[in-house]
């Protein structure tokens, strides 16, 4: 049986404070969020790997989606500087995990997912894990979401050759 908590903390001492994350509230969200709640319970002994993990192959011309590693996400959550009263967007969200640490440290956080049966368990995870300022949203990716625009952080949960406008748009000046 795996300790999911030990896991956890070694998971944050060696992947993620070793990375020059300091913020204590990233520290904290990453401590106590269960990662392995957020993936298939096939996945959750994989939880705490220093690697993606697949959540779902390529399909129907759709890419692979993968849970991103946890030291490039506090990374990227660090130099975004976010406020407890910042509205935030996070584009690619197939498990939620990236959403619920992002929760904790803004106001409210919109979830868009292209993927309808990813943003379903996204949202699921989400809610048994008591996280309620996080609406999980469908669409595509490349669009983000303008109807909650605009937006104080808008956090991209995976890679992109280049940076879609409409994304730009929806951020807030000084954003």
């Amino acid at each position: 049986m795996i300790d999911f908590a030990k896991a956890r903390t070694i998971m944050v001492d060696t992947q993620i404070r070793t990375e020059s994350v300091t913020d204590h509230d990233i520290i904290a969200a990453m401590s106590e969020i269960p990662r392995e709640m957020f993936l298939a319970p096939a996945l959750r002994p994989f939880a705490y790997i220093d690697d993606d993990i697949l959540v779902k192959d390529a399909e129907g011309g759709n890419p692979a989606r993968y849970l991103i590693r946890p030291t490039p996400l506090a990374r990227m959550l660090q130099a975004a500087e976010i406020g407890q009263s910042d509205f935030a967007l996070i584009v690619g969200s197939p498990t939620g995990y990236a959403a619920a640490v992002l929760a904790r440290l803004a106001g409210s956080v919109v979830a868009l997912e292209s993927d309808e049966a990813l943003a379903a368990s996204a949202s699921e995870a989400l809610t048994e894990q008591g996280i309620d300022n996080v609406a999980v949203v469908t669409g595509p990716l490349e669009a983000g979401y303008p109807s909650e625009a605009p937006y104080d952080v808008i956090l991209l949960g995976g890679a992109v050759e280049e940076i879609p406008q409409p994304l730009f748009e929806q951020l807030k000046e000084g954003g």
